[in-house]
């Protein structure tokens, strides 16, 4: 099996550009929802209380698409989560590509940490 996933790194890159947006998206609604005391449990939902479909909540394009606002009511989607989830595309693709499998792991690892000192930080 390991010479399957050597012999095919392409595979790896693709993860790590799928997995690195949608973890840091997660991470930044931890962080988020950790600051203000609200539970990870249930739907993502606007300011509106409004519930996010699932179209509107894809890392990187949506944004893009929405051109920043929320679907429903138009207020303003913090630029932030936007550079979260570019980063976790260059972070993650860019360490899969540079060291294959080991890469997605050290930037699984490495966003465990930040994630975690952002959460806890006073």
């Amino acid at each position: 099996m390991l010479d399957y996933l050597n012999s095919n790194p392409y595979i790896a890159i693709m993860y790590g550009m799928l997995i690195g947006p949608c973890l840091m998206s997660f991470g930044c609604v931890f962080i988020e929802r950790g600051k203000s005391s609200i539970s990870l449990m249930g739907r993502s939902s606007c300011i509106c209380s409004t519930p996010i479909q699932w179209y509107n909540n894809i890392p990187i394009i949506s944004y893009a698409v929405l051109r920043g606002k929320a679907s429903c009511c138009g207020s303003r989607i913090p630029i932030w989560y936007w550079y979260a989830e570019i980063a976790g595309l260059v972070i993650f693709g860019s360490l899969t590509i540079i060291l294959n499998y080991i890469g997605l792991l050290l930037s699984l690892i490495l966003y465990v940490i930040i994630i975690t000192f952002f959460r806890y930080k006073k």
